[in-house]
Protein backbone atom coordinates (compact mmCIF):
# COMPACT_ATOMS: atom_id res chain seq x y z
CA UNK A 1 0.00 0.00 0.00
CA UNK A 2 1.02 3.49 -0.53
CA UNK A 3 2.54 5.48 2.51
CA UNK A 4 -0.10 8.57 3.27
CA UNK A 5 1.16 11.50 3.47
CA UNK A 6 -0.61 13.57 6.27
CA UNK A 7 -1.10 17.37 5.96
CA UNK A 8 0.49 18.16 9.48
CA UNK A 9 3.51 15.61 8.19
CA UNK A 10 4.05 17.94 4.72
CA UNK A 11 3.53 21.13 6.90
CA UNK A 12 7.05 19.73 9.01
CA UNK A 13 9.04 19.94 6.04
CA UNK A 14 7.80 23.11 4.94
CA UNK A 15 5.28 22.35 2.30
CA UNK A 16 2.35 25.02 2.61
CA UNK A 17 -1.33 24.72 1.39
CA UNK A 18 0.08 26.54 -2.35
CA UNK A 19 2.95 23.68 -2.75
CA UNK A 20 0.02 21.20 -2.15
CA UNK A 21 -1.61 22.98 -4.76
CA UNK A 22 1.25 22.69 -7.52
CA UNK A 23 2.16 19.36 -6.84
CA UNK A 24 -1.76 18.04 -7.35
CA UNK A 25 -1.70 20.09 -10.67
CA UNK A 26 1.24 19.04 -11.82
CA UNK A 27 -0.08 15.11 -11.09
CA UNK A 28 2.94 14.67 -8.46
CA UNK A 29 0.48 14.46 -5.38
CA UNK A 30 -3.27 12.74 -4.86
CA UNK A 31 -5.84 13.56 -2.16
CA UNK A 32 -7.16 11.24 -0.67
CA UNK A 33 -9.40 13.21 1.86
CA UNK A 34 -9.46 16.05 3.81
CA UNK A 35 -5.71 16.55 5.25
CA UNK A 36 -3.98 13.49 3.50
CA UNK A 37 -2.50 12.48 0.37
CA UNK A 38 -0.66 10.12 -1.54
CA UNK A 39 1.72 9.88 -4.54
CA UNK A 40 -0.18 8.45 -8.01
CA UNK A 41 -0.03 4.79 -8.29
CA UNK A 42 0.85 3.93 -12.38
CA UNK A 43 -1.66 1.30 -11.56
CA UNK A 44 -5.42 1.87 -11.30
CA UNK A 45 -5.89 1.00 -7.75
CA UNK A 46 -8.98 -1.81 -7.07
CA UNK A 47 -11.99 -0.45 -4.98
CA UNK A 48 -10.95 -3.07 -2.17
CA UNK A 49 -7.13 -1.28 -2.74
CA UNK A 50 -8.80 2.44 -2.68
CA UNK A 51 -10.23 1.57 1.01
CA UNK A 52 -7.19 0.08 2.24
CA UNK A 53 -5.49 3.91 0.93
CA UNK A 54 -8.41 5.23 2.48
CA UNK A 55 -8.49 3.95 5.71
CA UNK A 56 -4.39 4.34 6.02
CA UNK A 57 -5.39 8.08 5.73
CA UNK A 58 -8.51 8.24 7.88
CA UNK A 59 -7.08 6.49 10.93
CA UNK A 60 -4.79 8.70 12.14
CA UNK A 61 -7.08 11.50 12.48
CA UNK A 62 -9.35 9.83 14.36
CA UNK A 63 -7.14 9.45 18.03
CA UNK A 64 -7.63 6.55 20.03
CA UNK A 65 -10.78 3.79 20.53
CA UNK A 66 -11.63 3.95 17.36
CA UNK A 67 -11.52 0.39 15.77
CA UNK A 68 -12.12 -0.92 11.84
CA UNK A 69 -15.60 -2.70 11.72
CA UNK A 70 -18.25 -3.38 9.69
CA UNK A 71 -17.54 -3.10 5.76
CA UNK A 72 -14.13 -1.85 6.35
CA UNK A 73 -13.14 -4.03 8.69
CA UNK A 74 -14.19 -6.84 6.09
CA UNK A 75 -11.88 -5.23 3.64
CA UNK A 76 -9.06 -5.31 5.81
CA UNK A 77 -9.65 -8.90 6.86
CA UNK A 78 -10.25 -9.95 2.49
CA UNK A 79 -13.84 -10.55 2.71
CA UNK A 80 -15.95 -9.55 -0.30
CA UNK A 81 -17.67 -5.93 -0.01
CA UNK A 82 -20.33 -4.57 -2.33
CA UNK A 83 -19.02 -1.07 -4.06
CA UNK A 84 -21.26 0.94 -2.28
CA UNK A 85 -20.45 0.29 0.98
CA UNK A 86 -16.39 1.72 0.04
CA UNK A 87 -17.15 5.20 0.05
CA UNK A 88 -17.15 5.31 3.96
CA UNK A 89 -14.56 4.26 6.37
CA UNK A 90 -16.31 2.66 9.39
CA UNK A 91 -15.07 2.11 12.67
CA UNK A 92 -16.75 1.15 16.14
CA UNK A 93 -16.13 2.95 19.53
CA UNK A 94 -17.52 1.40 22.76
CA UNK A 95 -19.83 3.74 24.00
CA UNK A 96 -23.33 4.57 23.88
CA UNK A 97 -24.57 7.37 21.46
CA UNK A 98 -22.60 9.25 19.35
CA UNK A 99 -22.45 7.41 16.41
CA UNK A 100 -23.39 8.47 13.00
CA UNK A 101 -22.32 9.69 9.19
CA UNK A 102 -19.13 12.33 8.61
CA UNK A 103 -18.07 12.91 5.08
CA UNK A 104 -16.01 9.77 5.41
CA UNK A 105 -16.40 8.06 8.29
CA UNK A 106 -19.44 6.22 9.55
CA UNK A 107 -19.28 5.89 13.15
CA UNK A 108 -21.14 3.07 14.99
CA UNK A 109 -21.01 2.45 18.87
CA UNK A 110 -21.87 -0.43 20.58
CA UNK A 111 -20.52 -2.35 23.55
CA UNK A 112 -16.94 -3.97 22.20
CA UNK A 113 -15.14 -6.23 24.70
CA UNK A 114 -11.28 -6.42 23.99
CA UNK A 115 -11.26 -9.96 23.25
CA UNK A 116 -13.39 -8.69 20.17
CA UNK A 117 -10.55 -6.48 18.56
CA UNK A 118 -7.91 -8.40 16.91
CA UNK A 119 -4.81 -5.68 14.51
CA UNK A 120 -4.33 -6.22 10.96
CA UNK A 121 -1.95 -4.16 9.41
CA UNK A 122 -1.18 -2.42 12.21
CA UNK A 123 -4.60 -0.91 13.19
CA UNK A 124 -6.74 -2.05 15.44
CA UNK A 125 -10.14 -4.48 14.16
CA UNK A 126 -13.17 -5.77 14.77
CA UNK A 127 -12.51 -9.71 15.01
CA UNK A 128 -13.39 -11.63 11.94
CA UNK A 129 -16.43 -12.95 13.96
CA UNK A 130 -17.34 -10.06 15.15
CA UNK A 131 -17.09 -8.31 11.96
CA UNK A 132 -19.13 -11.16 9.48
CA UNK A 133 -21.91 -10.71 12.26
CA UNK A 134 -21.88 -6.80 11.88
CA UNK A 135 -21.64 -6.53 7.92
CA UNK A 136 -24.46 -8.88 8.01
CA UNK A 137 -26.44 -6.72 10.34
CA UNK A 138 -26.06 -4.04 7.59
CA UNK A 139 -25.80 -4.40 4.09
CA UNK A 140 -28.64 -6.93 2.32
CA UNK A 141 -28.46 -10.44 2.85
CA UNK A 142 -26.83 -11.39 -0.33
CA UNK A 143 -23.72 -9.70 0.86
CA UNK A 144 -23.29 -10.64 4.06
CA UNK A 145 -23.79 -14.40 2.92
CA UNK A 146 -21.04 -13.20 0.71
CA UNK A 147 -18.55 -12.50 3.29
CA UNK A 148 -19.89 -15.15 5.90
CA UNK A 149 -18.96 -17.61 3.10
CA UNK A 150 -15.33 -16.39 2.72
CA UNK A 151 -14.77 -15.90 6.22
CA UNK A 152 -15.78 -19.81 7.13
CA UNK A 153 -13.60 -20.52 3.92
CA UNK A 154 -10.70 -18.80 5.86
CA UNK A 155 -10.78 -21.10 8.75
CA UNK A 156 -13.73 -18.81 11.02
CA UNK A 157 -15.12 -21.53 13.77
CA UNK A 158 -18.27 -21.48 13.46
CA UNK A 159 -18.63 -21.63 17.25
CA UNK A 160 -16.91 -18.11 17.29
CA UNK A 161 -19.36 -17.23 14.74
CA UNK A 162 -22.30 -18.41 17.10
CA UNK A 163 -20.75 -16.05 19.68
CA UNK A 164 -20.97 -13.08 17.95
CA UNK A 165 -24.47 -13.72 17.14
CA UNK A 166 -25.53 -14.40 20.53
CA UNK A 167 -23.40 -11.52 22.06
CA UNK A 168 -26.04 -9.04 19.16
CA UNK A 169 -29.02 -10.60 19.95
CA UNK A 170 -31.66 -8.21 19.59
CA UNK A 171 -29.57 -5.25 18.26
CA UNK A 172 -30.45 -3.74 14.74
CA UNK A 173 -30.33 -6.60 11.90
CA UNK A 174 -29.60 -8.92 13.99
CA UNK A 175 -32.01 -11.72 12.23
CA UNK A 176 -31.16 -10.96 9.33
CA UNK A 177 -26.80 -12.21 10.67
CA UNK A 178 -28.65 -15.49 12.22
CA UNK A 179 -30.51 -16.03 8.55
CA UNK A 180 -26.58 -15.08 7.05
CA UNK A 181 -24.91 -17.77 9.50
CA UNK A 182 -27.07 -20.71 9.05
CA UNK A 183 -26.79 -20.28 4.91
CA UNK A 184 -23.08 -19.48 5.29
CA UNK A 185 -21.15 -21.99 3.43
CA UNK A 186 -17.04 -22.55 3.32
CA UNK A 187 -17.16 -24.57 -0.06
CA UNK A 188 -18.54 -21.01 -1.85
CA UNK A 189 -15.63 -20.11 -4.52
CA UNK A 190 -16.43 -16.53 -4.99
CA UNK A 191 -18.99 -13.83 -4.16
CA UNK A 192 -20.14 -14.61 -7.60
CA UNK A 193 -21.25 -18.16 -6.22
CA UNK A 194 -22.20 -16.83 -3.09
CA UNK A 195 -24.74 -14.87 -4.82
CA UNK A 196 -26.12 -17.79 -7.09
CA UNK A 197 -26.75 -19.75 -3.85
CA UNK A 198 -28.87 -17.00 -2.58
CA UNK A 199 -30.36 -16.68 -5.84
CA UNK A 200 -31.18 -19.77 -6.34
CA UNK A 201 -32.61 -20.35 -3.03
CA UNK A 202 -35.45 -17.16 -3.30
CA UNK A 203 -36.51 -18.93 -6.50
CA UNK A 204 -37.09 -22.38 -4.62
CA UNK A 205 -34.42 -24.29 -6.18
CA UNK A 206 -32.38 -25.46 -3.68
CA UNK A 207 -33.17 -25.85 -0.15
CA UNK A 208 -31.76 -23.23 2.13
CA UNK A 209 -28.84 -23.83 4.69
CA UNK A 210 -25.39 -25.42 4.23
CA UNK A 211 -26.68 -28.54 2.66
CA UNK A 212 -27.84 -26.03 0.02
CA UNK A 213 -24.77 -25.47 -1.86
CA UNK A 214 -25.26 -25.98 -5.21
CA UNK A 215 -24.08 -24.65 -8.51
CA UNK A 216 -26.42 -24.37 -11.51
CA UNK A 217 -25.53 -26.15 -14.62
CA UNK A 218 -25.65 -25.24 -17.89
CA UNK A 219 -25.20 -27.56 -20.67
CA UNK A 220 -22.71 -29.66 -20.59
CA UNK A 221 -21.65 -29.23 -16.94
CA UNK A 222 -20.48 -26.03 -17.37
CA UNK A 223 -21.20 -23.79 -14.16
CA UNK A 224 -23.36 -20.48 -14.41
CA UNK A 225 -23.06 -17.93 -11.82
CA UNK A 226 -25.42 -15.17 -11.52
CA UNK A 227 -23.88 -11.76 -10.82
CA UNK A 228 -25.38 -8.86 -8.92
CA UNK A 229 -24.37 -5.20 -10.06
CA UNK A 230 -21.66 -3.68 -7.74
CA UNK A 231 -20.81 -6.93 -6.91
CA UNK A 232 -16.96 -7.53 -6.28
CA UNK A 233 -14.55 -9.57 -9.26
CA UNK A 234 -14.39 -13.51 -8.24
CA UNK A 235 -11.48 -14.07 -6.92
Amino acid sequence: MEDVLLRADLAVRGLVDGDLARLRRAGDLERVRRGAYVRPDPVERSPEEQHRVLVAATMPQLGTGAVLSHASGAVVQDLPVWREALASVHVTRPRRGGGGRRTVVRRHTSPLDPDEVTEVDGWPVTTLARTVVDHARTVPYEQGVAAADRALAQGLDPLLLQAALEREAGWPGAARARRVADFADERAESAGESVSRVVLARLGLIARGPAAHRRARCGAGRTRRLRLAGAPDDR
